[in-house]
Parts: structure tokens; C-alpha cells; sequence
């Protein structure tokens, strides 16, 4: 499956990972112990993972000077971590205060790593990298889109909307300080469209189920043995559009009448519905409406118009800093490429001729790079859309920093493979759709 990076010196944590290996349920990862700082950053620089493991109560090691370091170039170390602790030392809410501004995804104590670990693992892992993947229908609208398919069960619904508030905060698209708001809301939607949606439980089944000591998971699961409910899926979806966030959660039930609750909703008056996760979602989301037949809810978010400038990488601290007005033409197709340009903040259109063909964005990172690495002329112009700013790298200064920080070089073939991929794929789908309308019969409509 891959390799996951665990910072940790404490010799009963790394048994319990060998007992993994050992009984065959480690799911067919292979773990790399990190046991000082210095381990840890090596490996960091060299693998650039999207998920790590921390135990934060191993006292043999400073992690909180180990994260401090991460921090310092947060632009490069944008992971999600599964965080290990122990249970007497800390409680799972005194962690969430003490390290709440780093990306922690999920906590479990030492006690839950061989029966809770691995399942998870593979959850976060496959869909950490989904959402870190710029969707080939951003590339030329600069629109941020995506989904989730979930099963018609609640037990992963945390770890779902945990990486996706993560991947939307990190974007800039949900602001930091109001993420567990939203994964709160998020939450309480999709249960709504597992338990009342999918399942068709009434709120007088669950009210009687839970007289019982009956835990909602229980009563999907009993729902679940008939095949019609268990096949059911929920499909958690986003995408951005101009200045505001849309998050649907969509179930495969029979729906409900909506028009009343909708009134409700637009004018934040009190819900005829019962129970208080849509009233609750309605508090934090800026609009919230169902579709008419009752399948679909949509949560709607207010993004901020003064964009958050992107932490400058530490290597390239001194270098000058580009302020760009939208109009500006900040690379210029046909000229000769002498620096790449970091993106801080702002949005472009990149035009080949007088055709546009791409637009970037702060999750691009870097403009200008593929001539500026083979040395040639500008294949295209690039055009600031919004107020930008950027930061300037010549060549020299390049080198200079590939020479004190040579995981940027990593980092940045990383980046030129993954558009490639991005692109070869895109090419494909364009000669795919290419080739479906020569087979389409004349006058076809």
C-alpha cells in the first residue's frame, strides 16, 4: 500500500506496529520509525508524504520542537496526521487544544492502534490523496470540485468530513477558526441522509430505539439486513463557484416534501421538522435548502473575498516580492525565461495565442517553471485575474536554495509530474470525446 512515516521512540508503541506486521494486519503498509528530529525532517523532506503518524505523549522525544520545525515551512509540510496518545498522560480534547492548529485528522490512544488503526489508515489514505488532486475540470475554470461515495453506514462519516474540511481549509475555501463548525454541520446532514434518507427511519423509530439504549449505529445496521437499504450510498459533494462553497449531501431515499421546510430555512425561522441537526447546520451555513424532492441537501458557505496571502517558503524569504493588479501580464508568451514565480496569493488566466487554456491558483504553487527549467522561451502568456502577489525566483537564487534545501527541488518534480499526469490524462479525455463525435451520425442531435 505505501510507506507511512511513524515519529516515535517509545519502545512499546513500535511493538505494537511490529505486532501488525507480524499477525498480517497491517494491511500492507510498511512503517518507517522516525526517533529524533532530525529522522523525522529527513524523512519528511525526502518522501513529502500526505499523512503521517505522531505519537504526541512520547516522552522521549520533543515533539513539540518536532512540529514547531514542520510549522516553519508549513507550505511544504501540508499533511494530515493521525495522531497516537497516551490516555493517562492526555485526553483526547486537551491534544485538540494543545496541537489544534496542526492538520490532525484522526487521534486514537495506544490501546486502539492494533483493532482501530489500519481500517481508517486505508480510508485516509486513499482519499487524502482524492482531494489533494486538482480535479481536471479546475484546470481551466479555477472552480475547486469533488466527491465523496460513502456507505450507508455511519461509523467513517468523522473521517470523512475531517478530510474534507482539511482539504478545503488548506485551499483556503473554509477559514481555519470555523472548520469544526463545519464538520459538525457536515456531519449532522449526513446522518440525517443515512438514518431518515437511505434507511427511512422515523424520528418516532428513533426515539424508541433510543428508550431502548439502541445506538443509532445499531438501528442503520439492523436497517442494513435488508438489501435494499444496504446498497445505498450517500454521495458527499463540493465545488466552488465564483465567491461561494457548495456542499451537497445527496442520499438514494424516496425524499420528502420540502417546500415548507425550505420557507423555513430562507427565512431562519423555527423547523417544523424534528430534531436539530438541520436547525444546527442552518446556524452555521450561510444558505441551506433541499432539492424538491427531499434527496438532497445543500449547505452553502460565504467564502472570503480578501484572500489569504500563502506562507512564503523559508528559502525563499529574501527574494522580491511581485504586487500584481488584475490586467497585469506577469509572463508574456514568446519572451525569455529568467525566474519562476512562487504564488502567494491570486488568481490567473494562462492564454496560448489568444486562446485561454488554463487558470492557476495559489494550489498551483509555482508559474513559469517549465520554461524556466529547460531554459527556453515563455509557451504561453499568463494574465492576473484578482489582486496577486508573487514572489520572484531567479536563477541564481534557485540554485542557491536547491544548494541549503534540496527537498525543494523534490518537491518541485513532484509538482512537474503530477501535471503532466494531470495533462496526459485531460489529453486523453479530449481525444476521447474527439473521437465520439466523428462516430456520431450526420445530423445526429
Amino acid at each position: 500500500m505505501g510507506l507511512i512515516g511513524i515519529i516515535n521512540k517509545d519502545r512499546d508503541v513500535k511493538r505494537l506496529f511490529e505486532n501488525l506486521k507480524e499477525t498480517n494486519s497491517a494491511g500492507g503498509y510498511e512503517f518507517a520509525y522516525l526517533r529524533s528530529e532530525e529522522e523525522a525532517v529527513n524523512f519528511l523532506n525526502n518522501e513529502l508524504p500526505h499523512l503521517i503518524v505522531v505519537n504526541f505523549t512520547d516522552l522521549q522525544l520533543n515533539i513539540s520542537g518536532i512540529m514547531e520545525k514542520i510549522a516553519g515551512d508549513d507550505w511544504l509540510y501540508d499533511f494530515g496526521i493521525i495522531a497516537l496518545y497516551h490516555k493517562d498522560e492526555i485526553s483526547e480534547e486537551e491534544l485538540e487544544e494543545q496541537y489544534g492548529d496542526y492538520n490532525i485528522i484522526l487521534a486514537l490512544t495506544y490501546e486502539q492502534i492494533n483493532s482501530d488503526l489500519i481500517p481508517p489508515l486505508k480510508l485516509i489514505d486513499k482519499n487524502c490523496q482524492l482531494v489533494l488532486q486538482k480535479p481536471l475540470s479546475s484546470t481551466l475554470t479555477g472552480d475547486s470540485a469533488g466527491s465523496f461515495i460513502i456507505g450507508n453506514n455511519l461509523d467513517n462519516l468523522y473521517l470523512y468530513t475531517r478530510i474534507l474540511v482539511h482539504s478545503l481549509a488548506k485551499d483556503g475555501l473554509v477559514e481555519r477558526s470555523r472548520s469544526q463548525q463545519v464538520q459538525s454541520a457536515l456531519i449532522e446532514l449526513l446522518t440525517n441522509a443515512i438514518e431518515h434518507g437511505n434507511c427511512r427511519i422515523s424520528f418516532e423509530e428513533r426515539e424508541k430505539a433510543r428508550e431502548r439504549g439502541m445506538e443509532a449505529n445499531e438501528l442503520v445496521s439492523i436497517k442494513n439486513q435488508n438489501t435494499l437499504y444496504r446498497t445505498r450510498k450517500v454521495t458527499l459533494s463540493w465545488e466552488k463557484r465564483e465567491n461561494r462553497l457548495y456542499i451537497k449531501i445527496t442520499d438514494e431515499g424516496d425524499g420528502f416534501n420540502t417546500d415548507r421546510l425550505n420557507l423555513e430555512l430562507a427565512n431562519d425561522a423555527p423547523l417544523s421538522v424534528h430534531g436539530g441537526g438541520i436547525a444546527m447546520a442552518n446556524m452555521i451555513a450561510d444558505d441551506l435548502f433541499y432539492n424538491k424532492k427531499g434527496t438532497c441537501a445543500t449547505m452553502v458557505l460565504d467564502l472570503n473575498e480578501e484572500e489569504e496571502d500563502r506562507p512564503i517558503p523559508e528559502g525563499f524569504m529574501n527574494e522580491e516580492i511581485l504586487v500584481v493588479n488584475p490586467g497585469d501580464v506577469v509572463i508574456e508568451e514568446g519572451s525569455f525565461s529568467d525566474s519562476l514565480y512562487y504564488i502567494s496569493r491570486g488568481t490567473f488566466s494562462v492564454y496560448a495565442g489568444n486562446k485561454k487554456v488554463a487558470r492557476l491558483d495559489g494550489s498551483d504553487v509555482f508559474m513559469g517553471e517549465m520554461a524556466f527549467l529547460m531554459n527556453s522561451t515563455r509557451s504561453a502568456s499568463v494574465v492576473a485575474d484578482t489582486p496577486a502577489r508573487l514572489v520572484k525566483i531567479t536563477r541564481d537564487a534557485f540554485l542557491n536554495v536547491l544548494r541549503d534545501y534540496p527537498h525543494y527541488g523534490i518537491y518541485l518534480s513532484r509538482l512537474l509530474a503530477q501535471r503532466l499526469d494531470r495533462a496526459n490524462k485531460l489529453n486523453f479525455q479530449l481525444k476521447k470525446e474527439m473521437a465520439g463525435k466523428k462516430d456520431e451520425p450526420v445530423g445526429a442531435s
